[in-house]
């Protein structure tokens, strides 16, 4: 019997997928949502709702629409978890960025989640709910080509301060800040066996995080029932957010 709503943003990727099926175990009704049509595991969701996050940003009809159908899709008209996974990188030099490329990147990463959260306020309130921002290492220290990804990884780190303020005990806002998590992504830019290897030796655990491990933090936080985690920022990045890397070492 499942006793509590999440609604998992980014589904189809590694950790949204994971989270799916960590919560899903935890006999939650998982609600996904991501741009695609279908869902690549729908056995890990109870629904699956294809949502373009950019378009509801820069369109209100569409964001009107999509919102209703969320709230349709509700069993008890409440949500117990919103998780704020899905995200989009573009890593290019300053003189390479166009501008469709900073309106997808903060439209996705930045405004989608704040909209979401607006949008779900009652809904959250109603079960004391809680919202987990997935944000990025790079939203404190980061590295050249990544200047929009970054930024709008610092506002998200932002959004979750300020309204942990606002919203105070009505709702909890946390945010989760990963460091090298071994996605498709990564993996796909690292095909170089070595350079995996040199990657997981910069992190003091001389790993990487996975997927999985990010599924269980955030059902572990969806247990914990204290409202003075509000606000909180967690580093998951195996350390390396403490290393002062020495060039000749």
């Amino acid at each position: 019997m499942n006793t509590k709503t999440a609604i998992i943003t980014g589904t189809n990727g590694s950790i949204g997928n994971a989270a799916a099926k960590e919560l899903k175990n935890e006999n939650y009704f998982v609600i996904g949502i991501d741009i695609h049509k279908k869902s690549i595991n729908n056995k890990n969701v109870d629904i699956y709702l294809s949502i373009d996050l950019c378009k509801i940003y820069t369109d209100t009809i569409y964001r009107d629409k999509k919102l209703y159908e969320i709230k349709k899709s509700l069993p008890e008209n409440s949500v117990d978890l919103l998780i704020n996974n899905a995200a989009f990188q573009v890593v290019k030099d300053l003189k390479s960025i166009k501008k469709d490329d900073v309106e997808k990147v903060f439209a996705i990463n930045t405004f989608a989640p704040f909209i979401l959260i607006q949008g779900l306020y009652n809904e959250l309130t109603f079960s004391s709910g809680k919202v987990i921002n997935i944000g990025s290492i790079h939203s404190r220290l980061t590295k050249k080509g990544f200047s929009i990804y970054a930024s709008s990884k610092s506002a998200l780190r932002m959004i979750t301060k300020s309204l942990a303020l606002e919203l105070g005990s009505d709702i909890s806002i946390l945010s989760i800040e990963p460091s090298a998590i071994s996605t498709p992504m990564l993996l796909d830019g690292l095909k170089n066996k070595a350079h995996l290897n040199k990657l997981k030796k910069y992190h003091p655990t001389n790993s990487i995080g996975t997927p999985e491990e990010i599924a269980k933090l955030i059902s572990l936080l969806g247990k914990y029932n204290s409202k003075f985690l509000n606000g909180s920022i967690l580093n998951f990045d195996g350390g390396i957010g403490s290393l002062l890397h020495n060039p000749e070492s």
